[in-house]
């Protein structure tokens, strides 16, 4: 079941700042269902992708899932969400 706040992420132009995903989510499910629905992820400071009590969400493998793109300041992620609405994407 996905939930409808992912449709809308897709839709609305907006920057969510958030400690990662329910630690009973499928993250690389979730990771997917983003990106097909256009929403970008970035982590801050770091490449892995956190659970919602944890710095690191493990993969299937053990390794942790991995965020695709990582940012290293506040002022790094509004330049790049800028760069992301400014390309339409």
């Amino acid at each position: 079941d996905v939930s409808a706040d992912l449709d809308e992420l897709g839709r609305t132009q907006v920057l969510v700042v958030c400690g990662g995903v329910k630690s009973i989510l499928d993250v690389p499910k979730t990771l997917e269902a983003l990106e097909t629905r256009g929403v970008a992820v970035a982590a801050l400071g770091t490449r892995d992708f956190p659970a919602f009590f944890s710095l690191r969400s493990p993969g299937v493998d053990g390794a942790p899932n991995r965020a695709p793109l990582r940012v290293d300041s506040a002022a790094e992620a509004a330049a790049w969400f800028g760069a992301h609405r400014e390309l339409g994407l």
